[in-house]
């Protein structure tokens, strides 16, 4: 029987029963598939950068004033020295202008990288030619590395979001998580559209996974052993769970829609005690 089998027969209570029961909860202890502790990691959660976006500004004044904030958040992280630096997506705001600017700061960026595609990074899945500049800068259009005993998995919002299309990321994305589930690695998976934005049943929209894969994709990831969703794109900070599972969205640096100020969260998931996701100013 299945993880999510066992919970769901727990006492006789519905998923959503279960789900309201844990919606509020925070920071609390997560376990990996062995029943041990997971490995301590420690992650700069960073989302949204998306120079020319900001709200101080118009143009290029906007791009430049995005941009000090992106320069100021680098020099924090190599500052903080994570194990890895996570960039949620929307590095830019126009995907043609991802070459200005971002080759340079990646190359400031003096601890591991890895960035999931936005939708203004990639706004046409079907486009080559976006896909291609992409792919130019940070290597990829999609992507998984192992690092201290965590699979990381750097998925495609857009392409989850695609329904019927996309055939060789959908296959990479299941075998991918069919690997980590043989090996016994816990999974952390970094997107930029979250599977949900407030609750795993809401509405289809411009927000979230398509209702009708959503929860069947959610259990999939859970019994192949994610731990953790770190998303991007709704800029705004959100801490929510799907089975006690983490689903975090972070403060940007270009524009936050609940008023936050600028920065990132630093997720640390120490070898004991409860994971921490604590804000950084920028």
């Amino acid at each position: 029987m299945s993880m999510n089998e066992q919970c769901r027969s727990a006492e006789g209570i519905s998923r959503r029963g279960f789900l309201q029961g844990v919606a509020a909860l925070g920071a609390m202890p997560l376990f990996g598939a062995s029943g041990g502790r997971l490995p301590p990691i420690r992650i700069a959660h960073c989302c949204d950068p998306q120079l020319g976006f900001g709200s101080d500004g118009k143009g290029k004044e906007a791009y430049k004033n995005d941009l000090i904030r992106a320069e100021k958040e680098i020099e924090k992280i190599n500052e903080l020295q994570p194990d890895l630096c996570f960039f949620g997506g929307d590095m830019v705001n126009r995907w043609n202008e991802l070459s200005h600017d971002w080759p340079r700061l990646l190359k400031q960026l003096r601890v591991p990288w890895i960035v999931a595609a936005g939708n203004h990074d990639i706004p046409d899945d079907k486009s080559k030619t976006q896909c291609d500049l992409f792919t130019s800068v940070f290597g990829y259009v999609y992507t998984a590395q192992t690092m201290k005993g965590w699979r990381l998995i750097a998925a495609n919002g857009q392409f989850e979001r695609a329904l019927g299309s996309h055939p060789d990321y959908h296959a990479w994305r299941d075998r991918e998580l069919d690997e980590a589930k043989k090996a016994g690695l816990p999974v952390i998976w970094l997107t930029h559209q979250p599977p949900f934005d407030r609750k795993p049943d809401e509405a289809d929209s411009y927000q979230n996974y398509p209702l009708k894969t959503r929860h069947a994709f959610l259990d999939r990831c859970l019994d192949s052993g994610v731990r953790f969703f770190l998303a991007g794109h709704t800029h705004r900070m959100a801490n929510r769970t799907y089975w006690q599972t983490p689903v975090l969205n972070s403060e940007t640096t270009s524009r936050n829609f609940d008023k936050r100020p600028h920065g990132f969260r630093m997720l640390d998931i120490p070898a004991e005690g409860p994971y921490k996701w604590e804000f950084v100013s920028v």
